[in-house]
């Protein structure tokens, strides 16, 4: 499984837009988890990403419930 995650992450890695504010793939991937948390809906991730990527290019935190829950590690009881 992580093999293939490793070809299909090289491969779109490999088809992003020139002027995306990531380093690596593996930003791009930490991205998608983050968008793939905050949506509901599979047509608002291109919305949402939008959103993240302009935060980027501002310096701006991205400011998303999933970072939010991360940081609190075991603190974060479910609300």
């Amino acid at each position: 499984a992580h093999a293939a995650m490793q070809r299909r992450l090289a491969a779109a890695w490999g088809q992003r837009a020139a002027d995306l504010p990531l380093k690596n793939a593996d930003e791009a991937l930490i991205l998608a988890s983050i968008v793939e948390k905050e949506t509901g809906a599979p047509g608002d991730r291109s919305k949402v990403a939008a959103v993240f990527v302009n935060r980027l290019r501002l310096g701006m935190p991205l400011q998303t419930d999933p970072t939010v829950i991360y940081g609190l590690g075991e603190a974060y009881g479910g609300n």
